[in-house]
């Protein structure tokens, strides 16, 4: 075990590793000159072609229905929102069909990871490009506070460039208030 893998511990391990693997094989599916989509149909494309086939009994992630896909999970406390919970692209969960809310409806409930998306398109103009890379820097900063907030919580910001050649992917990947801005580029 490498000095990083004990630092973050097994189940981060884990979701490095599936998150990772659903990641590189989506960067073919994206690389398709006849695929096109947007952040929404990225998402889509990720979850259920390249995550939920990842799904392994005794792993982190073990049933499909720990997945959600823009859910609510809590906000972390010093945001600038005045509402308690905030929607996230992807989320996956400790355990099947959780959700933000516990059973006595407070929004107690925390993910095991939140991913984060953004996607550069062909046809966006420069002020839209630059927007979304703003945005990619705010997804890093709200994933590296809820998880300095939240032991044991993995965050990674995903900005997908889609140009004239071959799309590109960069994912940062924040763990207990540190962020490894580089942690997987494609």
């Amino acid at each position: 075990m490498s000095t990083t893998e004990s630092a973050i511990g097994h189940g981060a391990t884990e979701l490095d590793e599936i998150v990772g693997n659903a990641l590189r094989s989506l960067i073919d599916d994206l690389s398709v000159p006849s695929w096109h989509g947007r952040e929404r149909e990225i998402v889509s494309l990720f979850v259920l072609g390249h995550l939920v086939p990842l799904c392994r009994r005794g792993s982190a992630l073990f049933e499909p229905t720990q997945i959600g896909i823009e859910v609510a999970v809590p906000q972390y406390v010093e945001s600038r929102r005045t509402n308690p919970d905030v929607c996230k692209d992807v989320v996956i969960w400790p355990r099947p069909k959780m959700t933000v809310w516990n059973a006595n409806r407070g929004k107690t409930e925390y993910p095991l990871c939140v991913i984060e998306w953004k996607s550069v398109n062909r046809q966006d103009s420069t002020t839209q490009k630059t927007r979304k890379r703003s945005e990619y820097e705010n997804d890093i900063e709200w994933l590296r506070r809820t998880a300095e907030l939240s032991p044991g919580f993995t965050g990674y910001a995903v900005l997908v460039v889609q140009g004239p050649g071959s799309p590109t992917l960069e994912c940062a990947r924040t763990f207990s208030g540190a962020v490894e801005r580089m942690w997987l580029s494609l």
